[in-house]
């Protein structure tokens, strides 16, 4: 066993003094194991490879990678050797040694452009992006490490170094720097759960810019991430309504099973007991309404199941106080919080006149009634996108049709349609007012055949689970893999990735906005260009007659695509704007970025 274990055990009750940046280790070789078994037909393609692996540390990890895939070259990037040397100097020393250790920085991107450039790579060949193979994979190196700390490590224009440095290695498929100068490559790095929450968004309202553009050059995808704990609202929050998280774990259960891929009991958490009992309630739709999910989370928790991942803190409050109050008094009726149609009634105030914890009912059924109304607002919610979903049905329908008379007796439902929504958004206080919009989305994401929007909703596998004591320090810590999406390209434009790039810079700046809205806010009159982009307004591609429900984070690959184009021969365009650079130079830090 790895000594690094048992000492890191000892010591892992010690949080990092004030000031002192320490790098999160990984201390189970049993967590190694069980990844390696897990993804080992994706691992097939790199055995025998190249393995670059960037802040090894005590080098658990390392090993176990070296074992399985047995390198013909792992260089180790380590700053600090001097702190690992027991478990460095065994590997680098032993015979017929395939590792290397580099002393470097690897918060610098020129330590990586050094490594590449000083032969330690003799196998590997320099390749042009724009070679006829200079975009496809190479799957002779495999890029591993840690970009983890404990505390955060601050970045420079991020809130984190281990995130810029993510989005550099992103953003360096396109241009083959740094270590995909032999071809892009596949990473796998270990990252703090917390830091990397967003790059991989969970839910549309969380798709915003850094996540949508990390997403145009690599494909994200988490192999292990900490448990989650209870439900909670904010930052930190998924902000996806619990029956869509469960349709989204439930169907990457289904792809993974498919290609040989369970997640063991010992690597389970309650989202995969709920994705299967949703699975079996609802006979393999995975579907279903606000008010049966909420039902369903109450007979759960009545049952002393933990509801805590998908049911807030006023929520199983409330049912914990039901239950207290029954329990201790059974001969006084208290209604509880299910179902809605319930009403504090003459009968529940007659029949607890004479309740011997008056003070403590008071409170409960002022609780009761604050949680009832932030349900019916679900519900609410959830009306108007079930309307929502109506027009996009009856959108999709007509765009199967010849303008027409037929064509435009369907689309003229629409407008009821659009004036019973709006009644409903009326009808919802104004801290929700944003609720139906991200549901929409999120259903679309999930349940339409055009196609999840986020990669989180495509995965191929849920991820396993990761135990706190095999973190040191203990801190949720997070795998990831990521494989490089080609660059776009067009015969007539040698640098039209860039332009690609540049537009999706000013794009994403707003998200949630409508797509003419931000079109607009780019520069006066840009949603004109809207006309030459067909997969814009075409149901089937993922767009929407009525661009005043389509969002920004909706947008397609292919639209964005057909949007640069359109815009580069756009004749109204500032002059000033006319060069690949624009939106970027003129970009501001995203929020949750230090400026």
């Amino acid at each position: 066993m790895n000594p690094v274990v048992e000492v890191a055990r000892k010591r892992s009750v010690n949080r990092p003094k004030a000031g002192v940046h320490l790098r999160n280790q990984i201390v189970s070789p049993d967590l190694c194991d069980d990844i390696l078994r897990y993804i080992a037909p994706s691992l097939e393609q790199h055995k025998g490879c190249d393995i670059l692996d960037i802040n090894p540390g005590a080098c658990l990890w390392s090993q176990k990678l070296h074992e399985y895939l047995q390198p013909r070259r792992h260089i180790l990037l380590e700053p600090k050797p001097e702190l690992f040397k027991p478990w460095i100097d065994p590997l680098v020393d032993a015979p017929d040694s395939r590792y290397k250790l580099i002393t470097g920085d690897p918060l610098k991107l020129e330590t990586y452009r050094e490594i590449v450039n000083n032969d330690n790579f003799p196998h590997q060949t320099f390749k042009q992006p724009n070679d006829p193979k200079g975009q496809e994979l190479n799957p002779t190196l495999l890029v591993t490490g840690s970009l983890a700390w404990d505390p955060l490590l601050p970045g420079f224009a991020f809130d984190s170094m281990g995130k810029q440095l993510y989005n550099h290695f992103g953003s360096a498929y396109w241009t083959n720097d740094i270590f995909n100068a032999f071809g892009p490559v596949r990473t796998l790095i270990w990252a703090g759960s917390d830091d990397f929450g967003r790059l991989i968004a969970k839910s549309m309202s969380h798709s915003l810019k850094t996540s949508l553009l990390m997403h145009l050059t690599n494909e994200m995808h988490l192999i292990a991430t900490s448990e989650r704990g209870e439900r909670t609202v904010g930052r930190g929050a998924i902000a996806r309504e619990p029956q869509y998280e469960i349709l989204s774990t439930l169907q990457a259960m289904r792809r993974g099973k498919e290609a040989g891929m369970v997640v063991p009991e010992n690597r389970r958490d309650k989202s995969h007991y709920f994705a299967e009992l949703v699975d079996k309630i609802t006979k393999g739709s995975g579907v279903m309404s606000a008010i049966d999910m909420h039902q369903l989370l109450a007979d759960e928790k009545a049952k002393g199941t933990d509801i805590s991942l998908y049911a807030g803190k006023s929520f199983t409050g409330i049912l914990d106080d039901w239950n207290d109050l029954t329990t201790k008094h059974p001969d006084h009726y208290v209604e509880p919080l299910l179902p809605l149609t319930s009403t504090s009634t003459k009968k529940e105030i007659q029949k607890t006149a004479h309740h011997p914890e008056q003070d403590r009912l008071k409170a409960f059924r002022k609780t009761r009634a604050s949680v009832r109304r932030v349900i019916a607002t679900k519900l609410l919610t959830e009306e108007a996108v079930d309307i929502e979903e109506k027009m996009l049905e009856i959108e999709r329908q007509a765009s199967k049709l010849q303008p027409g008379p037929e064509r435009d007796a369907i689309l003229a439902k629409i407008p009821d349609l659009e004036e019973a929504f709006d009644d409903k958004i009326r009808a919802i206080t104004k801290n929700f007012a944003t609720g139906p919009h991200n549901e929409i989305d999120d259903r679309i994401s999930l349940r339409h055949p055009t196609g999840a929007r986020i990669q989180w909703d495509r995965r191929p596998f849920d991820p396993l689970r990761i135990h706190d004591d095999e973190v040191w320090p203990r801190n949720g810590m997070s795998l990831i893999s990521s494989l490089p999406i080609a660059r776009p390209t067009d015969p007539t434009v040698p640098d039209f990735h860039e332009w690609v790039l540049d537009f999706a810079t000013g794009l994403f700046s707003e998200p949630g906005k409508t797509l003419p809205e931000a079109l607009n806010a780019m520069q006066h009159g840009l949603s004109d260009i809207i006309k030459d982009c067909p997969s814009v307004t075409d149901p089937e591609r993922g767009g929407r007659v009525n661009l005043k429900r389509f969002r920004v984070r909706m947008v397609t690959r292919e639209m964005l695509e057909e949007m640069t184009r359109a815009y580069m021969e756009w004749p109204f365009k500032w002059e000033a704007s006319n060069h690949s650079v624009y939106f970027r130079s003129r970009a501001k830090p995203e929020k949750g970025k230090r400026g």
